[in-house]
């Protein structure tokens, strides 16, 4: 359940922007010998997390005003900072199973063209979004991965999450 605080701030580049700062001091304060490397590495990051958010912008303006549902409500903070349209949500957690009446209301958005994509998370069976949109005209888009299961370690991780997500919901909610 995510009642309360939205545990998905990595989605905000500016959040992400911020911590780079807070875990570069950190470090530097556990490793003192290492920190003008710390803080090399977060100035470096933090340009490069500008030129991302640029072009993921670019990307999903012309998007920006078509409604969508996701798997979880996951999403509020990526949403708010590129100013997507409101994203509905199957689940409230990923971990939540949705009742009766969420699925009606969600059902009856979907058939009144709230929404015009639908999106899966690679951690979860499709399977009940996929039953949500039979007999709708809402198109059921790549799945995404929120917290990025399905990318290889390594220090563009960040960039290929964050792209990743813009490029999945950009190719459904295009045309």
């Amino acid at each position: 359940d995510h009642d309360g605080i939205d545990p998905h701030g990595w989605l905000d580049p500016d959040n992400a922007v911020l911590w780079l700062g807070a875990i570069a001091q950190e470090l530097g304060q556990i490793d003192p010998d290492h920190a003008g490397i710390y803080a090399t590495n977060a100035a470096l990051a933090k340009e490069r997390i500008a030129a991302l958010d640029a072009t993921i912008a670019t990307l999903l303006e012309p998007v920006k005003s078509r409604g969508f549902v996701t798997f979880h409500a996951a999403y509020g903070y990526f949403a708010a900072h590129y100013g997507l349209a409101g994203a509905g949500a199957l689940a409230l957690g990923d971990a939540a199973t949705p009742g009766a009446a969420r699925l009606a209301g969600l059902r009856a958005d979907l058939e009144a063209g709230r929404y015009l994509c639908a999106f899966p998370e690679v951690q979860h069976d499709p399977v009940l979004m996929d039953q949500l949109l039979t007999g709708t005209a809402v198109r059921k888009g790549a799945a995404l991965d929120p917290v990025g299961s399905n990318l290889d370690i390594g220090p563009n991780g960040y960039e290929q999450l964050m792209l990743g997500l813009a490029q999945g919901l950009a190719a459904c909610l295009t045309g």
